[in-house]
């Protein structure tokens, strides 16, 4: 399959941040701006993030805004 820069880029955020080995439990679900989201196949979780800094973000239903979190945090959160 032929993949865009743009979904090669999408993908680069997660790679770096849990290998290439751990990539085939997400789904590339979309964007929201620069954030990229993804979705662990098991547990449904969402890992968020930046597509530029790699930093690691949760969504917060209530403020309704993106909130930066540890990188262990955001992986613990997803895993479980």
């Amino acid at each position: 399959m032929d993949q865009t820069q743009d979904q090669v880029s999408n993908w680069t955020p997660l790679l770096k941040l849990v290998g290439e080995a751990d990539t085939d439990n997400y789904m590339l679900m979309g964007n929201d701006g620069d954030i990229v989201m993804y979705k662990h196949r098991m547990t449904r979780s969402y890992l968020n993030i930046d597509r530029f800094t790699g930093k690691t973000y949760a969504w917060d239903s209530d403020s309704r805004k993106y909130t930066e979190v540890p990188e262990q945090v955001a992986l613990k959160h997803v895993r479980s």
